[in-house]
């Protein structure tokens, strides 16, 4: 049985983390849309450009991957770290996979200065990931909510709309 190494993604881990990123989207339950393959890995290759990819190893396998980029508030001249993911392969989530990739996410934060901000309770056990992150000291800052968009094939012209509205507030 092989080592878990925790590492710095290389330009060769790339498709391997986007394969990873498609177990993250079959677990989702429909919520998020399909991906297409070549945004994924332009995604991916981004942030490994201009952020950071850790990843989870054994035996040449990643089983885990957190993607992290450099974030500013549109308001703010400070800058943190985005958590774009945070995602383990599900045999391996008893393994303590999630703890060593954490780790490494604050050690980078410490060694920049920076906080760490982002979500990542989306999809199946979001209540357990909620609670792993408050037991890690994270603070809840809100949630993300999402309406779908109408399947009936009915829309609202956009002159139609702003009449509506213009017509609701007296205009």
């Amino acid at each position: 049985m092989g080592k878990i190494v925790i590492k710095r993604a290389k330009p060769l881990d790339v498709v391997k983390v986007a394969r990873l990123l498609y177990q993250a989207y079959d677990e989702q339950e429909g919520l998020y849309p399909e991906p297409n393959e070549l945004m994924v890995l332009n995604w991916v290759t981004g942030i490994m450009n201009e952020g950071h990819i850790l990843i989870a190893e054994k035996e040449g396998r990643v089983i885990g991957s957190i993607g992290i980029s450099n974030y500013r508030f549109p308001w703010s001249e400070k800058w943190y770290l985005y958590v774009d993911w945070l995602f383990v392969s599900k045999g391996f989530r008893e393994g303590g996979v999630f703890e060593a990739l954490m780790t490494a996410l604050h050690s980078l934060a410490d060694m920049n200065k920076a906080p760490i901000f982002g979500g990542i309770s989306s999809g199946k056990d979001a209540r357990l990931k909620d609670r792993m992150m408050k037991m890690k000291g994270y603070t809840y800052l809100g949630g993300q909510f999402l309406r779908m968009e109408a399947d009936d094939g009915q829309r609202v012209e956009e002159e139609q709309f702003k009449l509506d509205v213009q017509a609701e507030r007296g205009d």
